[in-house]
């Protein structure tokens, strides 16, 4: 990948600042059968002679997918290596692949997580994977990026990643651009926009991306985006690099998930946008308010001093004292709050 690709990449929001381009995104594990070999033009997954075959377990993370894309230039042997780490590609249900149907028991007590051992299923002749499939997807992913970062840039991107998307874009770019007729260079935009979301989607269709519940790595159950193999876990990184979006959240107010601009931050609520458009967040955060100035109030009426309730909520003092004195104004306060607040407000005026 060349650095005119990387930094348009980065302005268009698709790579980080530091040029990371995967996501961390709650995704399902990978299992990862032993390190294949290479014989010709294939990666060759065989049984240990013990007939059974211990797996790893791999958790789809930042480095994912800008490794991937780097597969179309790289030697045999880094193919190998990046498969050792990450398991089979699987593109095709109709190739070799994991079977559904293998036996697979967990080993305990676990080294490094969780990990597997066939018991049964693993073919005698081996699993494999052409590396040419490899490359061919690796170059396929690289130009739905390098398109996509384009387009975010309301440009329409190079003719040679098109053609790696569409074998038969014609020569004439103009014509490919304006097949329909279309009158000004927005709707032309959008047509891209259309063809590359078909390309995506035949991807995650292709890997059967879903949601899913995993309880593998987590102490309590998880929402994760689930795929067939490797092939599916770069798929959901495309998704979420073409959208610029940095991963899941689950909104706080309807409980739908979506997918953010940026980083869900854990400690706060987070809302997707139809509910952050109605106000949803703003109604939340003013019955925090009004909770929070009852809860002041109620600690003064115990006898705290403002001091004393602002280092309790968290609040500065002059908040707090603002509060009490509004609620001692309109008769609501007991007694002894209303009080301490008058005599917080002859401090303040002798102050």
């Amino acid at each position: 990948m060349d650095r005119d690709e990387e930094l348009a990449m980065e302005l268009s929001g698709i790579a980080a600042e530091d040029g990371t381009l995967g996501r961390d995104i709650p995704a399902g594990v990978l299992f990862v059968p032993p390190a294949p070999a290479i014989e010709g033009d294939e990666l060759v997954w065989r049984a240990p002679e013990s007939g059974h075959g211990d797996f790893g377990l791999a958790r789809p993370d930042r480095r994912l997918l800008g490794e991937f894309i780097r597969l179309c230039e790289v030697p045999n042997r880094d193919i190998a290596a990046f498969a050792a780490t990450w398991g089979m590609l699987q593109v095709s249900e109709t190739e070799d692949m994991l079977p559904s149907d293998w036996v697979l028991t967990p080993n305990f007590p676990p080294t490094a997580g969780v990990g597997f051992t066939v018991t049964s299923g693993w073919p005698e002749e081996g699993l494999r994977e052409s590396l040419t499939t490899w490359r061919e997807h690796s170059a396929l992913a690289r130009a739905i990026l390098n398109v996509a970062a384009a387009l975010h840039a309301e440009e329409f991107g190079r003719l040679q990643d098109w053609r790696t998307l569409y074998p038969r874009v014609p020569e004439d770019r103009s014509h490919w651009t304006h097949v329909f007729g279309f009158p000004n260079p927005q709707e032309a935009l959008s047509l891209g926009w259309t063809r590359l979301r078909i390309r995506l989607s035949d991807w995650l269709r292709t890997a059967d991306v879903r949601p899913d519940l995993s309880i593998m790595t987590a102490k309590r159950p998880e929402f994760v985006l689930s795929g067939r193999g490797l092939y599916g876990a770069v798929g959901i990184q495309l998704l979420f690099a073409v959208c610029a979006a940095h991963g899941l959240a689950v909104c706080t107010y309807c409980g739908a998930p979506y997918a953010r601009p940026r980083r869900a931050a854990r400690t706060r609520r987070n809302y997707c946008k139809p509910c952050s458009d109605s106000g949803a967040s703003l109604r939340d955060a003013k019955r925090d308010s009004d909770q929070r100035k009852r809860e002041a109030v109620r600690l003064a009426s115990e006898g705290l001093s403002p001091q004393q309730v602002a280092a309790k909520l968290g609040r500065p003092e002059k908040t707090i004292r603002g509060w009490i004195n509004k609620d001692a104004s309109r008769g609501k306060a007991p007694r002894q709050v209303r009080k301490e607040a008058g005599r917080a407000k002859k401090r303040h005026k002798g102050g």
